[in-house]
């Protein structure tokens, strides 16, 4: 399931709970706690694979540096022969 449908979960679970009656609510309890706590892991999982993705950014950036150096380190080293 991809976020726009967690989303479209999230808002229609909000607009059922605000029309619950007190008997609904007890009876569905189970069910939405464990929705609830679905789209909550499903939030973290999305702020930890937004982190991962921007330090995967950052690695590529550094590795590109870093090939830049070698190639930089090889060519003097060449050319000081």
């Amino acid at each position: 399931m991809d976020a726009e449908n967690y989303e479209d979960l999230d808002e229609k679970l909000a607009e059922m709970v605000a029309n619950l009656s007190p008997e609904e609510y007890q009876r569905l309890g189970p069910g939405l706690r464990e929705f609830g706590l679905a789209v909550a892991e499903f939030r973290q999982v999305q702020a930890i694979h937004a982190a991962a993705r921007e330090s995967l950014e950052r690695a590529r950036e550094d590795m590109d540096r870093a090939q830049e150096r070698a190639e930089n380190a090889f060519r003097l080293w060449r050319d000081a022969e």
